[in-house]
C-alpha cells in the first residue's frame, strides 16, 4: 500500500497487514475425539495412525503440540516397527520443523523416510517425500530445484497418489506468483479446485478458491477477487467448515477496505470475528485487530491505530510468531512516523530487520527497509534515506517485484528533489512513470507525474513542466470519474432548471400572452388592456420579488470566514444549494408561503380584472370587437385557474420528486469543480426510502460539507451511505484540522443544525475527532420513526 506523507512529496509503503488468508483448514474429526481414541485404542497399529492424524491436525492448526505428537509418533512406531507409520511420523517432522527453519533436522528426517521408502513399497509416501524434499529446497530459495521435484512428484502422482495432484498444483501456481506469472497461477489454482472437486477434498477446493481470489488481490484487481471470495464462502457454508467461513468474511471485509468501504468491511469483520471467537481462535482475533489498526490508519486516527495493532503485537510476541509480529511492527513504526515520531519508528523498523536476519520473509523485510528510508527522510537526512533505498532497490530486484521498483523509483525521486538535485530526481521520476505505465498503476502514474512537474518547474522548464501538470490533472480527474452517473446528473440538472423557470415565470408568460392578445382589441377595450398591462407588471415584480428571495436566502450561506470566502460564496450559489433551497426548503416551507402570497396577492389582481371586464361588455354589434372581448374572457379564466393550480403544487409539494443519492452525486460534483478538496462518495443504498427521511439526510449531508468548506481546511473527504432494513448510515470523514469534542461548542463549529436533524429523524449521531487528525461524523437514522 502506499501513502503519501504530509510535504505530498515522499512516499511510504506500509506492509498491507490485511492479509488475506490462505489456508482454510478443516478438521474431519477435532484433536479432542482424536485423543479420546488414542486413549481407548488397543491397537498399536491404530494408535500409530491416530497419533499421527493429530500431530498433522495441530499442524494445520500451527499449534505447537504439533511436534509433540509427531515425535510420539515416531517413538511408538519405531518401538512396535510400524514401518508405514514410522515413514508418515518421519515426513511430517520434516516439515513441521521446516516452518521452524530447522533445515539440517527437515533433512534428517527426510532421508530417514526416504531410506524406509526404499526398504519397502510405499509408492505413495514417495509421492508424498518428493513434494516435501521441494518443499525444502523452495524454503531454502533454490526454486530451481523445488520446481524440478515438483514436476518430477506430479508425474508421479498421477499414478500412485492422485489426491496430491491438487497439492503439486499449488506449488506450481506458488512459484509463479513469485515470478509474477499471474496467469500461470490462475490457470493452477483453477485446476487445483477442479482436482479437488473430482476427489471430494473440500479443505483443498475451498483453499483453491481462496488463493485465487488472492491472486487478483494482490494485483488489485478487486471486482475479479471478489466472485472468488464468495464462492469460498459459499462451499464453507455448505460444507460447514466454520474456519473456511471465518477466513472468507474477513477475506471479503478486506476487499471491502481497499475498495474504501469501511462500513462494509467492519461488518465482514465482525461476522469474521464471532466465528472466531467461537473456535477460541486468538489468532485469527489478532488478525482483525490488524484490520481494525489498518481502517484507523485510513482513517487518519493514528493513535487508534498503534492501539489496535499493538494488540495483535502483543499476542504475537507470546506466541513467539516473529514473521506476524514483524509485519504489525512495520505498521505500527508507519503510523509513529506520520505522528512525528521518527526516532521511535526507526528504533522498531531496526528491531524488525534485525529479528528477520535468520527468518525467511522477504517481502516484510522490504517494507521495513523503505519505511526506514522514510523515516530518515521525514527526520532531514535524505542522504540516509538515499543509502536505505539503495538496500531496499536491492531486496525488491531479488523479488522480482517490479510494482515495488515503480514505489521505490518515486521514492528515489522524492529524496533527491529534496537534495534540490532535480535533474537526477526527473530521471528517477521518468523510470518509475513509465513503469508505472505499463503495470497500470494509476494513482504511482500520478505521483511521478506530480514530481516532474515540480522538479521542471525548478529548473526553469517552464514549458515541460506545464505539460507534466497537465498530464498529472488529467489523470487525477480519471482516478475519480463517475461516467455512469454524468447523464443522471445532466437529466436532473435540467429538470431542475425547469421546475424552477416554471414556477418562476409562468405566470408571466400566461399574462405576456393576455398582452399580445389584447394589443388587437378596440377602443372599447383601451382600460381592459391597460388592467392587463398592469397585472402583466404585477406579475413580473412578484416574480423579481420571489427570485429575489430566494436568491438572498442564499446569499445568507456566503462564508466570510477566510481568504476563500469568495469560492464559497460562489460555490453556494451554484446547483447544489440550489437543489436544496428550490426542493427541500421550497417544498416543505417556502413553498406554502409563496403559494399563501400567490394567491391572496395575484389571485385578487386576477378576480378583480374579470368582475371590470365582465362589467364593461361592448355594446359594438362588429364580430371582431366581441371576439377579442370573449378571447380575453377566456385568458383570465385560464389565467386564474393556472394560479390556482401553481399555488396547489407549491403549498403540497405534488409532483415534486427528490432522490437522495442523485442529489448527492451533483452536489459533490459541484464540490468538486471547485478543487478546493477530493471527495469519495460511495452509496450501498439501492431502494428508495421516505421521502421527508430523504430531504432530512440531504439537508444533513449540505450541512456537512458546509461545515468542511467554513472551518476543516481539510483535503480529502469520505462520504458513504449505506441502508439495511432497518436504517440509514451516514459516515462522513474528512482529514482536516479537527477539533477537540470536549471542549467545542457544537454551535460553534457548525454542527447544531446537524444534531437537530438528527433528533427530527430520532436518530443517533457519532462525532470522533482530535486536533490536527481530521474528523468522522456517524449518522444512524431508523426507518421506522414517526415524523
Amino acid at each position: 500500500m502506499l501513502l503519501m506523507n504530509r510535504k505530498g512529496r515522499f512516499a511510504l509503503f506500509l506492509l498491507a497487514i490485511l492479509t488475506f488468508q490462505f489456508n482454510a483448514t478443516g478438521q474431519s474429526a477435532s484433536t479432542k475425539t482424536l485423543k479420546r481414541q488414542v486413549s481407548r485404542t488397543t491397537s498399536t497399529q491404530k494408535k500409530g495412525e491416530l497419533l499421527n492424524q493429530i500431530s498433522w491436525l495441530y499442524f494445520e492448526e500451527r499449534n505447537d503440540s504439533s511436534l509433540l505428537y509427531a515425535n510420539r509418533a515416531l517413538l511408538h512406531a519405531d518401538k512396535y516397527d510400524l514401518k508405514e507409520q514410522l515413514i508418515v511420523a518421519n515426513l511430517q517432522t520434516a516439515e513441521i520443523n521446516r516452518l521452524k527453519k530447522d533445515f539440517d533436522l527437515v533433512l534428517v528426517h527426510l532421508n530417514n523416510a526416504h531410506s524406509s521408502i526404499k526398504k519397502g513399497s510405499f509408492p505413495e509416501l514417495n509421492v508424498q517425500y518428493i513434494l516435501f524434499k521441494g518443499n525444502l529446497a523452495y524454503s531454502e530459495r533454490d526454486y530451481e530445484k523445488a520446481l524440478s521435484l515438483y514436476k518430477k512428484g506430479y508425474q508421479k502422482s498421477l499414478k500412485h497418489n492422485k489426491k496430491l495432484q491438487t497439492e503439486f498444483c499449488f506449488k506450481f501456481a506458488k512459484i509463479d506468483v513469485r515470478n509474477s506469472a499471474f496467469d500461470q497461477a490462475e490457470k493452477q489454482y483453477l485446476k487445483a479446485s477442479a482436482l479437488a472437486l473430482k476427489y471430494s477434498d473440500s479443505t483443498r477446493e475451498i483453499l483453491a478458491y481462496n488463493n485465487l481470489g488472492n491472486l487478483f488481490a494482490r494485483q488489485q484487481r478487486y471486482e475479479e477477487s471478489m466472485p472468488y471470495f464468495e464462492k469460498s464462502l459459499q462451499l464453507s457454508l455448505s460444507y460447514k467448515n466454520l474456519r473456511g467461513q471465518s477466513k472468507a468474511y474477513l477475506n471479503i471485509g478486506n476487499l471491502y477496505y481497499f475498495k474504501g468501504y469501511w462500513t462494509t468491511s467492519i461488518e465482514h469483520y465482525v461476522k469474521s470475528a464471532n466465528i472466531k471467537n467461537a473456535l477460541n481462535d486468538q489468532a485469527g482475533m489478532a488478525k482483525i485487530h490488524n484490520n481494525i489498526g489498518a481502517i484507523y490508519k485510513e482513517q487518519k486516527r493514528f493513535e487508534k491505530s498503534i492501539n489496535y495493532y499493538q494488540k495483535s503485537a502483543d499476542f504475537y510476541k507470546d506466541q513467539a510468531d516473529t514473521i506476524r509480529l514483524t509485519e504489525t511492527w512495520v505498521n505500527i513504526s508507519v503510523a509513529k512516523i506520520i505522528l512525528g515520531k521518527a526516532k521511535e519508528g526507526v528504533q522498531l523498523l531496526k528491531q524488525v530487520l534485525l529479528l528477520l536476519d535468520a527468518k525467511e520473509d522477504s517481502e516484510t523485510r522490504l517494507a521495513a527497509e523503505i519505511n526506514l528510508a522514510f523515516a530518515y527522510s521525514e527526520m532531514g537526512k535524505h542522504g540516509r534515506a538515499l543509502k536505505q533505498l539503495a538496500i531496499a532497490e536491492a531486496s525488491a530486484i531479488d523479488l522480482k517485484d517490479p510494482h515495488t521498483q515503480v514505489f521505490i523509483d518515486n521514492l528515489y525521486g522524492a529524496s533527491y528533489f529534496h537534495l534540490e538535485n532535480y535533474t537526477k530526481a526527473i530521471v528517477y521520476y521518468q523510470k518509475s512513470l513509465r513503469v508505472a505505465r505499463d503495470l497500470g498503476l494509476l494513482n504511482d502514474q500520478k505521483k511521478a507525474l506530480f514530481g516532474l512537474y515540480e522538479a521542471e518547474e525548478k529548473l526553469g522548464r517552464f514549458q515541460q513542466s506545464l505539460s507534466r501538470f497537465k498530464e498529472y490533472n488529467t489523470l487525477k480527474d480519471s482516478l475519480y470519474n463517475v461516467a455512469s452517473t454524468t447523464k443522471l446528473n445532466e437529466l436532473q440538472e435540467k429538470y431542475d432548471s425547469e421546475q424552477k423557470e416554471n414556477e418562476i415565470v409562468n405566470l408571466n408568460a400566461r399574462n405576456h400572452s393576455i398582452g399580445i392578445e389584447n394589443e388587437l382589441k378596440t377602443n372599447e377595450l383601451k382600460s381592459s388592456r391597460l388592467t392587463i398591462g398592469i397585472i402583466v407588471l404585477i406579475v413580473l415584480l412578484l416574480s423579481i420579488f420571489i427570485y429575489q428571495r430566494i436568491k438572498g436566502h442564499k446569499t445568507q450561506l456566503a462564508h466570510t470566514k477566510k481568504i476563500n470566502e469568495e469560492e464559497i460564496h460562489n460555490l453556494i450559489q451554484e446547483q447544489e444549494i440550489t437543489t436544496l433551497e428550490t426542493v427541500v426548503e421550497t417544498q416543505q416551507n417556502e413553498r406554502k408561503k409563496l403559494a399563501k402570497d400567490l394567491h391572496d396577492t395575484l389571485g385578487s389582481y386576477l378576480a378583480t380584472l374579470k368582475y371590470q371586464h365582465e362589467a364593461s361588455t361592448p355594446k359594438s354589434t362588429d364580430a371582431l370587437v366581441m371576439a377579442n372581448y370573449q378571447k380575453t374572457s377566456e385568458l383570465i379564466t385560464s389565467a386564474s385557474t393556472e394560479l390556482r393550480s401553481i399555488s396547489h403544487q407549491m403549498a403540497t409539494g405534488e409532483g415534486v420528486e427528490f432522490d437522495l443519492i442523485s442529489a448527492t452525486r451533483e452536489l459533490v460534483n459541484r464540490i468538486q469543480s471547485t478543487q478546493r478538496f477530493k471527495v469519495h462518495f460511495h452509496s450501498l443504498m439501492e431502494d428508495r426510502i421516505q421521502n421527508s427521511i430523504e430531504l432530512t439526510l440531504y439537508k444533513i449531508i449540505q450541512e456537512l460539507f458546509s461545515n468542511v468548506l467554513k472551518h476543516a481546511e481539510a483535503q480529502e473527504v469520505t462520504l458513504q451511505i449505506n441502508r439495511d432494513e432497518n436504517e440509514v448510515t451516514i459516515m462522513f470523514e474528512d482529514d482536516g484540522k479537527g477539533f477537540d469534542v470536549s471542549k467545542s461548542q457544537l454551535k460553534g463549529i457548525g454542527l447544531s443544525n446537524v444534531t437537530h436533524r438528527v433528533d427530527e429523524l430520532q436518530g443517533k449521531l457519532e462525532i470522533n475527532s482530535q486536533q490536527n487528525q481530521g474528523t468522522t461524523i456517524l449518522v444512524i437514522a431508523p426507518l421506522n420513526q414517526q415524523l
